[in-house]
C-alpha cells in the first residue's frame, strides 16, 4: 500500500505544528494496525512542547539525535524552544531515524520545512534522515558498553545507582 498525501505548510506555521498535521494525516491514512506494527505513536504537539520546555542549552552549536522521529514533531519542538531561549544559536546538526519507508518522504518534507524556517532566522541546520532502525544500526556499539552488563533489578536497587535515592 502506498500512501499519497499532499500536505503543505501554512504561512508562518511553526515546524512542529506542520509536523503534527502531517503526522495526524498520515496516522489517519494508514490506520491503527500499521501504526501498531511499526511502533508509531506520533507525539501530540502539547506533549512535544512540554518536553521541549524542560531543556536548556547555551552555545552556538548543538547536535541532536532523534532515534525514532516519525514526522520529527519532537525534534521540531525542541529546536523551536532552543531558538527561543538561545539567541546565540547559529548551527544545529540533527541526526534522525525513521524506519517506515512510507513515512520517510513526509518526514523529509517536515525537515526541509524546518531547515527553511531556521534559515529565515539565520540558523544553519544540517540534518540526515536514516531509514534504518537506530538500535539495530548501532547494536555493536551497544554490546561494547556496560549498559546491559547487569540485570535492571540490580541497577535500580543498588545504592551505587544514580536511579536509586533513599527516602528520608
Amino acid at each position: 500500500m502506498t500512501i499519497n498525501l499532499s500536505i503543505h505548510p501554512y504561512a508562518a506555521e511553526r515546524p512542529s505544528r506542520f509536523a503534527d498535521r502531517v503526522g495526524a494525516a498520515y496516522a489517519s491514512a494508514v490506520g491503527s494496525d500499521h501504526k501498531k506494527g511499526n511502533g508509531q505513536f506520533f507525539t501530540p504537539i502539547e506533549i512535544a512542547d512540554f518536553m521541549a520546555a524542560s531543556c536548556t542549552f547555551s552555545g552556538r552549536a548543538v547536535r541532536i539525535l532523534d532515534p525514532g522521529c516519525g514526522t520529527a514533531i519532537l525534534s521540531c519542538a525542541l529546536i523551536e524552544h532552543l531558538v527561543e531561549i538561545n539567541p546565540e544559536l547559529s548551527f544545529i546538526e540533527l541526526v534522525a531515524y525513521e524506519t517506515d519507508s512510507q513515512l520517510y518522504h513526509l518526514t523529509l518534507q517536515c525537515l526541509n520545512y524546518l531547515e527553511g524556517w531556521l534559515n529565515d532566522k539565520g540558523i544553519q541546520l544540517n540534518f540526515s534522515l536514516h531509514k534504518e532502525d537506530f538500535i539495530l544500526d548501532h547494536s555493536e556499539s551497544l554490546k561494547n558498553t556496560n549498559l546491559f552488563s547487569q540485570p535492571i533489578e540490580l541497577l535500580i536497587s543498588s545504592s551505587q545507582s544514580p536511579l536509586f535515592q533513599a527516602a528520608d
